[in-house]
């Protein structure tokens, strides 16, 4: 294992590992950065590739590049080694275990950039699709950018290119892509627009796929959209669409847009927002939102004006404040999303969202006309849960004195 983790320190360095989670600007010989493991807004990261260490000075936490990779990604050091023997192209021939793992992880990316190239070329052929996205707003350069492509309406269409690859029957199930059958393996998605998913180095590790009226998907009891189930590569709960695209964004800007689907998400990215990520069908988690708080400082929510898109705005809120972060909503018109938005008048999405209303203040208007006894219900069910989150004392304080601002009482 020493050897292995030599070979590691020898092959990558400490700097390109942390700037591939944040970040970093040079310092001298050395560099800084804002700690993900506290709230700051001034660098107290320091990392000297001479030693191959980082230390904050902030928390007190520092250590090398297992360290940093175990805190950030909450894996333990087993878990580190495997990540970075990834990163750095190691097979892990040491150990028959490791190495099988890294061999299998390996054969997915393949597997899922063999298929995003299919349905690429099988989508450059359909042009009744390509009509399709342009009318929903999305030009040929996202379409290209994005790997936007189409599973063909049929069962054995992506296996049969697949196994000439010579991937085995046991890999291509893992991928998530495949399904076991009376006749053997069949494709998962049929007669959809594919988006790929990528984690945050580019990687395909997944899929979404848009059902499209005419085919036979389409005439069975199948949902709109269908995700990639879970495998070694894809975790929903980690995974946002569109991060590996807006991260720089982010890190620019201090903030993130929030939004559901990935019309919402490229439209976004084509009007000019970058720094745009959805949540592709699944809820906000606390691994999605500590990915967004190394990045920004500001959480804007796009959200339905109805009780489910308030409720949903409550639950990111609290996670949000959990990791110090400001949060934003944009209350979009009713029957509405951000793709209709950005469809109709691209420049109605950028008023939305610099007109954007922070979090309490929201509640300060849709609470206007109601009694104080109503207003203060609204506090304890709604804003009190948000704020018993936050760990910083003084970040509490301030939100507090906000509430009673709003309530005009005193706090």
């Amino acid at each position: 294992m020493d050897g292995i983790k030599d070979l590691i320190r020898n092959t990558i360095s400490i700097q390109d590992v942390i700037a591939s989670y944040i970040t970093i600007i040079p310092f001298g010989k050395n560099y800084k950065a804002c700690c993900p493991f506290h709230h700051e807004k001034t660098p107290s990261l320091h990392i000297t590739p001479e030693k191959q260490m980082f230390y904050c000075f902030g928390c007190k936490k520092g250590g090398d590049i297992f360290t940093f990779v175990q805190e950030i990604e909450h894996v333990d050091f087993r878990e580190s080694m495997k990540i970075l023997a990834e990163k750095s192209g190691i097979a892990l021939h040491q150990s028959d275990e490791l190495s099988q793992e890294l061999k299998v992880k390996k054969n997915l990316h393949l597997i899922h950039e063999y298929a995003t190239r299919f349905y690429q070329l099988v989508l450059s052929k359909n042009d009744l699709i390509v009509s399709y996205l342009s009318d929903r707003g999305i030009t040929r350069d996202s379409i290209k950018k994005w790997r936007i492509g189409y599973a063909p309406d049929g069962f054995y269409e992506l296996v049969r290119v697949l196994q000439q690859k010579k991937f085995v029957d046991t890999d291509l199930v893992s991928s998530g892509l495949m399904m076991p059958g009376n006749r053997g393996l069949h494709d998962r998605f049929r007669g959809r627009i594919m988006f790929p998913i990528s984690d945050s180095s580019g990687k395909i590790i997944g899929f979404s796929g848009r059902i499209v009226a005419g085919t036979a998907e389409s005439t069975r009891d199948v949902g709109k959209y269908i995700n990639s189930p879970e495998t070694i590569l894809y975790h929903k709960s980690k995974i946002l669409f569109g991060f590996h695209h807006a991260k720089q964004s982010i890190a620019q800007k201090k903030s993130v847009v929030l939004v559901e689907g990935q019309f919402d998400c490229i439209l976004s990215h084509q009007s000019g927002h970058e720094n745009t990520v959805a949540l592709s069908g699944t809820a906000c988690t606390a691994l999605h939102m500590e990915q967004l708080a190394r990045f920004a400082q500001e959480i804007i929510v796009a959200t339905d004006n109805d009780g489910a898109g308030i409720k949903s705005a409550h639950s990111i809120a609290q996670l949000a404040y959990q990791f110090d972060c400001e949060v934003s909503l944009i209350v979009l018109p009713n029957g509405k999303d951000p793709a209709d938005m950005i469809t109709a008048d691209s420049l109605a999405w950028s008023h939305a969202i610099s007109e954007r209303k922070d979090y309490l203040s929201f509640f300060s208007e849709i609470t206007a006309g109601q009694s104080l006894r109503d207003r203060l219900q609204t506090v304890r069910d709604v804003l009190f849960p948000s704020l018993t989150v936050i760990t910083n004392q003084v970040y509490r304080d301030e939100k507090l004195h906000r509430i009673a601002t709003i309530l005009h009482v005193s706090d």
